[in-house]
């Protein structure tokens, strides 16, 4: 969703804006100008964060749904609940070790061989959603580890040739 829109949605008489993030203070730093006070202000709800057998329940619902009965054994719903980090995650697991499968069975040793690709392919989808200047940045945080935002204005500008000042800058990194 656009900035724009999400000011105007806010500034729309008689409608109130439910927003769902992973985390506050990332949605935030994202926000600017003078959309960045009216989201800062917000009612905040907290979720507790799945626990091992909700995410046992909600992968054994997909594979459900996705797969034909019988396919994953017990054990591998568990294996899946066990490894992943949040639901998203654990989906992309199952869909991997269903690929990947042999015997029309998925098994916790399935499950255990498809993390890391399904990890991969979690993390690859969330950098091409990232424009230049942030894919950038990441990948000078990736090879150097962690650094001062001065630092990496720095470097930003070795890489890409774009001097860029501590004001600008604050949409990269934060001082």
């Amino acid at each position: 969703m656009s900035r724009a829109a999400l000011y105007d949605l806010y500034e729309t008489v008689q409608v109130s804006v439910i927003l769902i993030v992973n985390g506050r203070t990332s949605f935030l730093g994202n926000l600017r100008d003078r959309i960045h006070p009216r989201y800062a202000a917000a009612r905040e709800i907290h979720f507790d964060k799945y626990s091992k057998e909700a995410f046992a329940e909600v992968v054994g619902g997909r594979a459900g749904a996705g797969l034909r009965a019988g396919v994953v054994v017990d054990e591998a719903v568990q294996t899946i609940a066990a490894v992943a980090d949040n639901a998203r995650a654990a989906v992309r697991i199952l869909r991997t070790a269903a690929r990947s499968a042999l015997d029309n069975r998925i098994t916790p040793e399935d499950i255990v061989e498809a993390v890391p690709d399904a990890h991969e392919t979690l993390r690859d989808r969330a950098l091409s959603r990232l424009g230049d200047r942030h894919r950038y940045v990441f990948e000078i945080l990736e090879e150097s580890g962690p650094m001062r935002a001065g630092d990496i204005r720095e470097r930003y500008a070795e890489v890409t040739g774009d001097e860029v000042s501590s004001s600008p800058s604050r949409g990269i990194c934060r001082s």
